[in-house]
C-alpha cells in the first residue's frame, strides 16, 4: 500500500497548526484552538480542516500517513506553570544548596527589558524543588574521576525511601564530577530501578555530561521532572492516532533542529523546550536554499511569543544551552531570543500610563476579545482589528466568532480612555510600539552578534507575523521581507522539513597554547580519546542508525580564552582524530569567531584557549517533497484584487479606503504596489506606501522598498 501522507503538527500555547503533504506535493494547511488539557483533540481538529482542504477524508490520510511530525509546547508549559512529576534530587553530600545558590547571572537571565530596569526587585529564579526532597549522599568522585568516598547503598536505600514517603514520582541524581567518571551515577540509577521500579530516576551523566554544577543539576531536575509529563502527552496523541488509523511511531521535533522516534525522546524532555520554534528555522533554511538566500533572519510571532533567529551562510544558529521561564538549561538547540509580544499578548497600562505589551498572554482561552470567547483584555490582535488590517472573518475559527464590537470596547475603557486618546489612536500606538519591540529584538540578536541586518533577509511567520513584518523589517534596514506561502503554519511546515538528528557531548577542558609546542601533543591525544568515547557512546546508544539515506556526522566545540566564563561553539571542518596543524587551523577559527561576535580586535594573540565540550551531531535524512517553481506571469495584479477595506494606516492619513489581494489568486510575477493588503490562511500582509510586493516562482511573497 502506498503511504500518500507526511503530517506535521506544531502545537502552540494559542494554535494547533498542521500541514498535511501529499504524494503529488500538494500541501494543506489546518489551524485549530489549542486544546491544553487533551492537545490530541485539537491536534486532530486542525488535521480534519487540512485533509479537507485537500479534499481527503482525515481517517483515510492517517490511514495512509507515512510520517508523522509534532513540535510540542507541552514541556514548555510544565516549566511556566510550575507543574510536572514530584522530583526529588540525590547529590553529592555538601552541595544540596547548589540550585538554590545558582549563578549571579540567574537574576537577571531570561528578563524582559523592563524587568530589569527594576534591579532592588530582582532575585534568582525559584528553585523547582523544594529543600526537603534534596539528600546529600555520603560520595565523592575528584575531577580526574578518582573514587575518594565509595557510595554505599543503604545510604541509598535510606533516602529513596524518604523520598518516597513525601510522594516523589522521579529522582533526579547529580553527583561531583559526575562527567568525568559517572560510575557512582549509574550505580545509583541500577539500584534504585532495581528495588523501585515505580520511580522515574535520570542522572545528570545522561543528561548534560558537561562543566558546570549549577546548570548541569538544574538540568538533570528539570528533565526529571519533565519526563513524565512528556510521556504522557505521547500516550494521549498516538493512543488517539492509532484509534484514527495511524500505525506508525510519531517523530518527535528537538530543539536542536532535528527529530527523534517518540521511544527514544521520552527520556530526553528537556531536548523538545524549544520544541516548534526550532521547525520555523529549518524551514527557512530550506526556503533560503530554494530562492538562494543564505543569510537571514527568522521572525516567528505567533500568539504568545515573538522569536529571532539567524541564519548565516546557510547555517542556523546554535546555542549550548537555552533559557525557559528564566531556568537554565544545558541542552544545544538553535539559538532563539525570544519576547512576550504574540497576537495574543496583553496590552496595559504601568503606573506612570506608559503602555506596556505582555508578557501575559490571553492565550487561546480566553484569548483576544475579538475572538468572542470571554475575553476582557485587550491584546495585540485587538488593535490590528480594530485598524482594519484583519478580515474579522478570518478569525471565525471552531467554538468562537469574531468579535470587533469587544476589541473596540476592551481597547477604550483599558487604553484610551484613561489616556485621554480616541480607540483608534490607541490602536495605533500600541500596534506601533510592539514593532519597535520587536525591531529592538532584530537588533540585539543581528548587530550586538556582528551581523549587519542589511546583509539579510527577513522571513516572517507565525499567525502575526505577516501582520507585522512591513512595519519591524522595514525599520531594522533588512534587504528584503519574504512571507512563505503557509506563513501561519510555517513552524509546522518546517518540523517535515526536519532529518533525524543526535547530540552527544562530553567534556574535555583542555588548555592549549597558541604557540604549540610538542607538550601540546599529549593534550590532542586526550581531545581524541575524548571523540572516541563520544563514538562509543553513540554506538550504545543507538545514534548510529541506517537509514533510507546516508547518516551524516560532524563535531561542534565550545571554546573560550583561558579564564573566561562563556564559550563560542565552534563547527569542526576537520576529521578526527586530528593532528598539530588541524589544531592550529581551529584556534585560528575560534579567534574568527570571536571576533566576529565581540567585535574587530577582540581576541587575543597569546592568551591560551580552552576546548570546554566537545559534541557529536549525527544526522539521518528524511525523504521531503520538493518544491517545484512555477513559470512567471505579468506583473498585472488585478485578478487577484478582491475589492477594498477601509485601514486606519496612521494618524496623519487616518482612514483610507485600501485594495485588498487574494493570495491564492495571484499567479507568480504579480506585483502589487502599497499602500495594499494581501489576504492569506489566517494572516494578512499590509503593503506600505512606498513598499512594493511581488510573488516569485515558489509561491513567496517578497516585499521590497521602491528605491531598494
Amino acid at each position: 500500500m502506498l503511504l500518500r501522507y507526511v503530517i506535521s503538527v506544531d502545537s502552540g500555547g494559542t494554535f494547533l497548526d498542521v500541514v498535511i503533504v501529499d504524494a503529488d506535493g500538494r500541501v494543506g494547511a489546518g489551524k485549530a484552538l489549542h486544546t491544553p488539557e487533551q492537545p490530541e483533540i485539537g491536534i486532530l481538529q486542525a488535521i480534519s480542516v487540512a485533509a479537507g482542504s485537500l479534499g481527503a477524508d482525515p481517517e483515510e490520510v492517517l490511514e495512509n500517513c507515512r510520517l508523522f511530525y509534532n513540535g510540542t509546547t507541552c514541556t514548555t508549559n510544565a516549566i511556566i506553570e510550575g507543574t510536572g512529576a514530584v522530583t526529588g534530587l540525590l547529590c553529592t553530600k555538601g552541595f544540596e544548596d547548589t540550585i538554590f545558590i545558582g549563578r549571579i547571572k540567574g537574576r537577571t537571565v531570561g528578563l524582559e527589558e523592563i524587568e530589569l530596569t527594576r534591579y532592588t526587585r530582582m532575585d534568582r529564579p525559584p528553585a523547582l524543588i523544594p529543600f526537603r526532597l534534596i539528600k546529600g549522599v555520603t560520595e565523592r568522585i575528584d575531577y580526574a574521576g578518582n573514587i575518594v568516598c565509595p557510595l554505599d547503598p543503604d545510604e541509598i536505600r535510606r533516602m529513596t525511601e524518604e523520598l518516597l514517603e513525601d510522594g516523589v514520582q522521579s529522582v533526579a541524581v547529580c553527583y561531583l564530577h559526575a562527567y568525568v567518571n559517572p560510575e557512582h551515577e549509574e550505580m545509583t540509577k541500577r539500584f534504585i530501578r532495581e528495588h523501585y521500579p515505580e520511580l522515574h530516576v535520570v542522572t545528570s551523566s545522561e543528561v548534560a555530561p558537561v562543566l558546570g554544577e549549577y546548570e548541569r543539576m538544574n538540568s538533570t531536575v528539570i528533565n526529571a521532572k519533565l519526563n513524565p509529563v512528556l510521556g504522557r502527552y505521547l500516550d494521549q496523541l498516538e493512543s488517539a492516532l492509532h484509534a484514527k488509523g495511524y500505525r506508525r511511531e510519531t517523530m518527535v521535533m528537538k530543539s536542536v533542529g532535528g527529530v527523534s522516534p517518540s521511544g527514544e525522546i521520552r527520556n530526553q524532555s528537556i531536548t523538545t523546550l524549544l520544541s516548534g520554534p526550532a521547525g520555523g528555522i529549518i524551514g527557512a533554511r530550506q526556503v533560503g536554499e530554494m530562492i538562494g538566500e543564505p543569510n537571514i533572519i527568522t521572525t516567528d510571532m505567533g500568539g504568545t511569543s515573538f522569536d529571532v533567529g539567524v541564519i548565516y551562510a546557510g547555517q542556523p544558529q546554535y546555542a549550548s544551552q537555552l533559557v525557559i521561564h528564566r531556568q537554565i538549561v544545558l541542552a544545544p538547540s538553535v539559538e532563539i531570543a525570544t519576547i512576550g509580544a504574540g497576537g495574543g499578548s496583553i496590552v496595559w497600562l504601568d503606573d506612570n500610563l506608559n503602555i506596556r505589551i505582555g508578557p501575559r498572554s490571553a492565550g487561546a482561552y480566553p484569548g483576544p476579545a475579538c475572538y468572542g470567547l470571554g475575553g476582557t483584555e485587550p491584546t495585540i490582535t485587538d488593535a490590528d482589528l480594530l485598524l482594519g488590517f484583519i478580515d474579522p472573518s478570518s478569525l471565525v475559527l471552531s467554538r468562537s466568532s469574531a468579535n470587533p464590537e469587544a476589541a473596540e470596547r476592551v481597547i477604550r475603557e483599558k487604553i484610551s480612555e484613561p489616556l485621554g486618546i480616541s480607540p483608534m489612536e490607541a490602536a495605533h500606538a500600541i500596534s506601533r510600539i510592539v514593532n519597535n519591540h520587536m525591531a529592538d529584538l532584530i537588533r540585539k540578536s543581528t548587530i550586538e552578534k556582528g551581523f549587519d541586518p542589511r546583509e539579510f533577509a527577513l522571513l516572517a511567520y507565525g499567525g502575526n507575523g505577516p501582520m507585522h513584518c512591513t512595519a519591524y523589517g522595514a525599520e531594522v534596514g533588512v534587504k528584503k521581507i519574504i512571507i512563505p506561502q503557509y506563513a501561519s503554519v510555517f513552524s509546522a511546515y518546517g518540523i517535515s522539513c526536519s532529518d533525524v538528528k543526535y547530540s552527544y557531548t562530553n567534556a574535555v577542558l583542555l588548555t592549549f597554547r597558541q604557540d604549540a609546542g610538542a607538550d601540546e601533543s599529549v593534550k590532542l591525544e586526550a581531545l581524541n580519546r575524548r571523540v572516541l568515547q563520544l563514538q562509543e557512546k553513540a554506538l550504545a546508544q543507538g545514534g548510529l542508525p541506517g537509514g533510507e539515506m546516508e547518516r551524516q556526522t560532524y563535531y561542534e566545540l565550545d571554546m573560550r580564552f583561558k579564564g573566561q566564563m562563556s564559550e563560542v561553539t565552534i563547527r569542526a571542518e576537520e576529521t578526527f582524530p586530528i593532528g598539530p596543524a588541524e589544531s592550529k587551523a581551529l584556534l585560528e577559527r575560534f579567534k574568527n569567531a570571536y571576533e566576529v561576535q565581540y567585535g574587530s580586535g577582540a581576541s587575543s594573540s597569546r592568551s591560551p584557549i580552552e576546548i570546554v565540550n566537545v559534541r557529536l551531531n549525527i544526522i539521518v535524512p528524511l525523504p521531503k517533497s520538493q518544491a517545484v517553481p512555477e513559470p512567471l506571469a505579468d506583473k498585472n495584479p488585478a485578478h487577484a484584487r478582491t475589492g477594498k477595506r477601509r485601514v486606519y494606516w496612521d494618524n496623519e492619513t487616518r482612514w483610507q479606503a485600501t485594495d485588498v489581494y487574494d493570495v491564492n489568486r495571484l499567479l507568480p510575477g504579480n506585483e502589487i504596489e502599497g499602500p495594499a493588503l494581501v489576504d492569506m490562511f489566517r494572516s494578512t500582509v499590509p503593503v506600505y506606501a512606498g513598499q512594493r510586493l511581488r510573488m516569485d516562482a515558489w509561491r513567496n511573497l517578497i516585499v521590497e522598498l521602491q528605491d531598494g
